[in-house]
């Protein structure tokens, strides 16, 4: 049962609604693809995109809850919808300048979820602060929105660019996204909530190895928090953090320093 609408883009509308199938009605998230009005090969492709969210959503969401679950899969000649639990929660975007605290608490959180969802071959390619929402039940970060995701062990290299400017990074915009992409969105977004600046505004620095964001700090950041940063956002692959747990690591030594 449809209640409203929550967003529209791209070829697909997303709906809040409520399952009649289930005990008490409960919100669900409704995301339709409709495919009558479009040409064979678009349709086609629409449609195994479609099935490969699901697919990853039914794999990650049933292991690990800061992962929406997957509800079911709806098919058509007409259209497909995707159904998930919906999320009681606020998108980091509505967050206003926090603590340097928050700051680390929220990349912690993130940070959990994107070690989980990259042991699992996944690499999500659109890290923003719109695709995680703070979970009102428990504060916890769930990372939404698997439709651009890619498994590197297992998908067919694709000629379609993924990602959301200013948060892309180099080789993710070069159609060749490594674990690491994820990495440098979070770290972008990690910036932009310590700035208050766009991720779009900020440019490398005069060395070009990384991004220049340090003269738009208004407070003082502890400059290990400072360093993790900017190894975060690093041009070049071989100078970021490899891997999620990497991250984690320092920000624990950081915490403890503290």
């Amino acid at each position: 049962l449809i209640v409203n609408e929550l967003e529209r883009g791209g070829l697909s509308t997303t709906y809040l609604a409520r399952d009649r199938f289930s005990p008490q009605y409960p919100l669900c998230v409704v995301k339709c693809v409709p495919l009558d009005q479009l040409d064979d090969e678009l349709a086609l492709s629409l449609r195994q995109k479609i099935q490969h969210e699901a697919e990853i959503l039914h794999r990650l969401g049933r292991v690990h809850n800061q992962v929406p679950w997957l509800l079911a899969y709806v098919e058509s000649e007409h259209q497909i919808c995707l159904v998930m639990d919906y999320i009681d929660g606020e998108p980091l975007d509505q967050v206003q300048q926090p603590s340097t605290d928050t700051i680390i608490t929220l990349l912690e959180n993130v940070l959990s979820v994107l070690e989980f969802v990259h042991a699992c071959d996944v690499i999500h390619q659109d890290i923003k602060p719109s695709n995680l929402i703070q979970r009102h039940m428990d504060g916890k970060i769930v990372l939404i929105d698997f439709g651009t995701a890619y498994q590197p062990n297992t998908d067919a290299q694709s000629t379609v660019r993924f990602g959301t400017p200013g948060y892309c990074p180099i080789e993710q915009q070069n159609g060749n996204p490594v674990f690491s992409s994820d990495l440098y969105a979070l770290g972008v977004f990690a910036i932009q909530l310590l700035t208050g600046i766009e991720p779009t505004q900020l440019r490398p620095n005069a060395t070009g190895d990384m991004l220049d964001w340090h003269d738009y700090l208004q407070n003082a950041v502890d400059p290990h928090l400072v360093a993790i940063l900017d190894r975060l956002v690093k041009i070049q692959v071989r100078d970021r953090y490899q891997s999620a747990t990497d991250v984690l690591l320092d920000l624990q030594q950081l915490c403890e320093v503290a």
